[in-house]
C-alpha cells in the first residue's frame, strides 16, 4: 500500500535553525509538528543542554557543524539557499559576520525569485533599546519582566521578595510566539509574496500575561 503524502499545512516547506537551549527549538518542533522539514544546527564545541533535545529535537534532523570552518560554513549557506524559513539565536551581528545577515538573505531570497521568513530568537529585550546587545536567558528575562516579582507574590511574598518560576515559562513562551510569528509570515509571503523578518524576545513575550500586575502599561497604536 503506497504512503500517504503529507497533508499537515507546512509540508513542503523547509526551515533550517540555529538555535540552543530552549526558545529557539520550541520553534523548530512547533513548526515540525504542523509538517515541516526542520533541520537544526548544531555544533559539538558549543554547549547545549543535551536531554531537553530528546523532546525539543521531535520531528527535527540535525547535522553537526562548526562555522569557524570554511567548508562547514559553505555547507550551511547551501542549505539555506532553499530554505523557507532561517532561525538564528545568536547576538546581533553574529550571523551577518558570517554572511548571513539581512542584507544577505534578501540578497539570495531575489535571485532565487523565492521569499526567506528570518526568525531572531533569543534576544533578552527586543530589537532596539539602550539593553539591546546585552546577552540574557530565561532567569533575567524573568527578572527583568517582572515575572519573578509576580511569583514571589503569589506565594505570599509582601516584601517585594522575587522567587524563579519553577518553569522555563518565558523560553517556552518566546518559542510559541515565534513559532506562530513564523506561521504568520509564511502565510503572508504566500498571499503576497516577499521576505519577512520576526523578532521575538524573551521580556516581551513574559509582559503580557502580567503588565497590570507589575505597573506596565501598553501603548496603543491607534484602530482603523
Amino acid at each position: 500500500m503506497p504512503a500517504l503524502s503529507d497533508k499537515r499545512p507546512l509540508a513542503g516547506i523547509k526551515v533550517v535553525e540555529m538555535v540552543r537551549v530552549i526558545a529557539g527549538p520550541v520553534i523548530g518542533t512547533m513548526l515540525a509538528a504542523f509538517g515541516a522539514d526542520v533541520i537544526r544546527v548544531n555544533c559539538s564545541s558549543l554547549p547545549d543542554i543535551n536531554i531537553l533535545q530528546l523532546t525539543l529535537n521531535a520531528e527535527v534532523r540535525t547535522i553537526d557543524l562548526d562555522i569557524r570552518k570554511d567548508e562547514d560554513l559553505a555547507l550551511l549557506h547551501s542549505l539555506i539557499q532553499d530554505a523557507d524559513v532561517f532561525v538564528q539565536g545568536f547576538r546581533p551581528g553574529a550571523v551577518a559576520r558570517k554572511g548571513l545577515g539581512l542584507t544577505d538573505l534578501l540578497e539570495m531570497a531575489g535571485k532565487r525569485g523565492k521569499g526567506i521568513v528570518e526568525e531572531k530568537l533569543e534576544n533578552a529585550y527586543g530589537p532596539d533599546g539602550p539593553f539591546y546587545e546585552r546577552p540574557g536567558w530565561q532567569q533575567i528575562g524573568d527578572a527583568a519582566s517582572g515575572r519573578s516579582y509576580v511569583t514571589g507574590r503569589s506565594l505570599g511574598h509582601t516584601d517585594g521578595t522575587s522567587v524563579l518560576p519553577p518553569l522555563p515559562l518565558s523560553d517556552m513562551t518566546t518559542g510559541l510566539v515565534g513559532s506562530l510569528g513564523a506561521l504568520m509570515a509564511l502565510r503572508d509571503r504566500a498571499w503576497h509574496g516577499g521576505s519577512y523578518r520576526v523578532q521575538r524576545a524573551l521580556v516581551a513575550a513574559d509582559n503580557p500575561d502580567h503588565f497590570q500586575r507589575v505597573g506596565i502599561k501598553i501603548r496603543s497604536s491607534g484602530t482603523k
